[in-house]
């Protein structure tokens, strides 16, 4: 602020300093075509990007060669609930297009998906999921719940995926009886779904756990 305007400043009738050479508009051209195209490499990797990992969830006839269970499928209604609600509060900012869910199996070899399409958020997946485990599976009368969810190395995809046990405690008038289920789930940026045994007889060996089960069915179930 204030002293002396230099010669060539600012003021009534004055020029910005010296004329501008002739190379200086062809080289401002370059700068800034250089620019636009940045811009446009730019909006077009980020248009691939979600055109890459824009998922859509089905039920197809069969997946992982395991075949849909339609009669299996009207016993599995109250699960299917809870576990859609487990979907919707582990993820956040949801803009939900379609739920699905399905029966697959082999004989007595039985797998229950769920899946919700969607836009979402999944902040802290081990937290969130464990979260909403936990929340929908309470302590109720005599039988006590302990949750606990770890990240899998291999989502069979782009996302995330985590196993969640579930151990059951329950004390009844002969004693007390305990179980653990386990679920695969994986969560994409317009997918989340999980995937759970319900039957298995003596003749089909666990060749594979739940969470390879799962990165095959959903190779079949996610395009």
């Amino acid at each position: 602020m204030g002293g002396p305007v230099p010669p060539g400043g600012p003021f009534p009738g004055a020029p910005y300093g010296p004329p501008r050479r002739k190379g200086g508009g062809k080289a401002l051209a370059i700068l800034i075509g250089a620019a636009a195209l940045v811009v446009l490499l730019g909006v077009g990797g980020y248009a691939i990007y979600f055109v890459r990992t824009s998922h859509t969830l089905s039920t197809p006839a069969v997946a992982d060669g395991l075949s849909r269970d339609y009669p299996a499928e009207s016993g599995t209604r109250k699960a299917v609930d809870k576990l859609t609600d487990i979907i919707y509060a582990a993820g956040t900012d949801w803009k939900v297009r379609s739920t699905v869910s399905a029966v697959y199996g082999n004989g007595g070899e039985k797998y229950l998906f769920v899946g919700v399409n969607g836009d979402h958020k999944l902040k802290d997946p081990e937290i969130a999921v464990n979260g909403a485990f936990s929340a929908e599976f309470r302590d109720s009368g005599g039988t006590t719940y302990r949750v606990s969810t770890f990240k899998s190395q291999d989502a069979g995809g782009d996302g995330v995926a985590l196993g969640t046990n579930v151990y059951a405690q329950t004390q009844g008038p002969t004693g007390t009886t305990s179980s653990t289920t386990f679920f695969a789930s994986w969560s994409t940026r317009t997918t989340f779904a999980i995937i759970t045994r319900i039957a298995i007889d003596d003749e089909h060996d666990r060749h594979k756990d739940v969470q390879d089960t799962m990165r095959d069915i959903r190779a079949d179930v996610e395009d």
